[in-house]
C-alpha cells in the first residue's frame, strides 16, 4: 500500500519537474488554408521575419542580450520549410512569399530561471504568418502561432545555457510554421 503511495508521489514530482511546453496554431476560418495554396509543386519563394515596433524594442533591449537571435530563427525556419518541401529560394514559378510578424516576445533571463524555476515564468513567442501574393504583395491568408516554454527547475538545470533554450524555441517555432503550411 505504502509502495503505491510513494510511487504516485514520485510520479507527480517527476511530472512537475520534467518541464512543460505548449505551442498553438490558430487558423482563421475565413482564410483559405495555406495547404491549399502552397505545396511541393508550388512552394513559397521568399520568407521574411519582422517584428512589431514594441517587440523590436524588447528585442533590442532584452531578448538579444538573453540569447534570442532573429536571424537564427529565420535560418532554422527556412531550413525546416525547405526540408518539408514548401520553400524553394528564388523559385521562378512561386506564386507566394511569406512574412512572419513577431507580435510578442518574452525571453526570461537564464539566471532567474535557475534561481526561481517555474516562478520565473515562461519564454514566449507569438507571431502571425502572412502568405503574400507575388504579384501585388497583398496578404492572401494568415495564421497565428504561439510557442510557450515554461522554465521549470529541472529544465533550467538540464539545459543550463541560454543557447540550448533558444535552440529549443527555434526548433519548435519552425515546426509550427511548417505545420501551418502542411496541415
Amino acid at each position: 500500500m505504502y509502495g503505491n503511495v510513494l510511487l504516485a508521489i514520485g510520479v507527480a514530482v517527476c511530472a512537475m519537474l520534467s518541464g512543460c511546453s505548449t505551442s498553438s496554431l490558430y487558423v482563421s476560418e475565413r482564410n483559405p488554408s495555406f495547404k491549399t495554396l502552397v505545396s511541393r509543386q508550388a512552394p513559397i519563394f521568399d520568407l521574411k521575419i519582422s517584428m512589431t515596433p514594441e517587440v523590436q524594442r524588447v528585442y533590442d533591449s532584452e531578448a538579444r542580450l538573453r540569447g534570442f537571435d532573429a536571424d537564427k530563427l529565420l535560418a532554422v525556419t527556412l531550413q525546416k520549410l525547405e526540408d518539408g518541401g514548401v520553400f524553394e529560394f528564388d523559385n521562378a514559378n512561386g506564386r507566394f512569399s511569406a512574412e512572419i510578424v513577431i507580435k510578442e516576445l518574452d525571453i526570461k533571463d537564464a539566471s532567474n530561471t535557475i534561481s526561481y524555476g517555474i516562478v520565473a515564468g515562461s519564454d514566449k513567442v507569438k507571431a502571425d504568418i502572412r502568405l503574400l501574393n507575388r504579384v501585388n504583395g497583398q496578404a492572401v491568408s494568415s495564421v497565428s502561432i504561439e510557442i510557450n516554454r515554461i522554465n521549470e527547475f529541472s529544465f533550467s538545470l538540464y539545459r543550463f545555457s541560454a543557447e540550448n533554450r533558444m535552440n529549443y524555441i527555434y526548433k519548435v517555432f519552425s515546426e509550427r510554421v511548417l505545420q501551418a503550411f502542411t496541415d
